[in-house]
């Protein structure tokens, strides 16, 4: 049976809170504030590790590999299921609450697309 996928839509939407305010995100470097997108966010917990995190070579890889698929997309994003899994175990370990919430959000609703296209 081949894994299903599910299509992402607007990657590159910013994470808002519940006053509808976008979220930023400050450069160490350059003190840059530019908005915290979905995309963003995703492809950061991905490449993170933690300090006492062993991970192997080839589970980082993987996750170089989603990262590196999530940061390319524009309009829409296709995950499949299990990578879009572990997105959001990373972004779990990664991030607080909202951030966490508004990112399964976008997950769900496209698992929820991806169920009503296989029942018509």
């Amino acid at each position: 049976m081949s894994e299903r996928y599910l299509e992402i839509i607007n990657p590159s939407e910013t994470i808002k809170g519940f006053d509808g305010k976008e979220f930023f995100s400050t450069n160490q470097t350059t003190k840059e504030r530019t908005a915290l997108t979905w995309k963003q966010v995703c492809v950061e917990a991905l490449l993170n590790v933690q300090k006492d995190q062993e991970i192997p070579a080839e589970e980082k890889y993987k996750r170089f590999a989603i990262a590196q698929a999530i940061h390319a997309s524009e309009a829409s994003c296709m995950l499949s299921v299990s990578h879009a899994k572990d997105v959001m175990s990373q972004v779990g370990k990664l991030y607080g609450p909202l951030i966490v919430g508004r990112v399964f959000e976008k997950i769900h609703l496209a698992q929820q697309n991806a169920t009503q296209k296989n029942t018509n």
